[in-house]
């Protein structure tokens, strides 16, 4: 082997840690944008915040082109790595750990927008929103997906 990293499942764990901290710039970013909207309505600089405030708004429309990403690149890498069903114990403890953390961003989100100022800017991001309403389901089924790919493959 020559020391070049083939794959891990870890990496979706990494990958949900940054997609949690982006989603939270994001809804941030639109509420400073709507707040400096209202305080400059009726002036050029109000107009171009309110732009920016639907350019930030168009991230909600890549979500869940980003969660289709995670689930093909996690498959592709099981294909890439090399294993054997010894290894499998080792996974469904990294599949637990990506359970428990999908777990608390989803928590995490709910706590962080709700009866809060930010309340409003967050339900604007629906696609969002539902992300992390299913995010425990949609890791659980992208791990199960990840383990048949890996364990499942022939010819090695």
């Amino acid at each position: 082997m020559n020391g070049a990293r083939r794959g891990f499942f870890g990496d979706s764990i990494y990958l949900i840690i940054l997609f949690f901290v982006i989603s939270i710039f994001f809804v941030v970013a639109f509420f400073v944008a709507n707040e400096i909207n209202n305080a400059t309505s009726g002036t050029l600089l109000g107009s171009q915040m309110g732009n920016a405030s639907n350019g930030i708004l168009g991230f909600d429309m890549i979500v869940p082109l980003f969660v289709i990403g995670m689930g093909a690149a996690l498959i592709i890498s099981a294909f890439l790595i090399r294993t054997m069903p010894v290894f499998f114990i080792f996974f469904l403890i990294v599949n637990v750990i990506l359970a428990y953390a999908s777990t608390l961003m989803s928590n995490a989100w709910y706590q962080i927008f709700t009866g809060n100022a930010l309340s409003a800017s967050a339900g604007q991001f629906t696609s969002l929103t539902a992300v992390f309403k299913y995010l425990p389901f949609v890791s659980i089924v992208l791990g199960v997906v990840f383990a048949i790919a890996l364990f499942m493959k022939g010819g090695e």
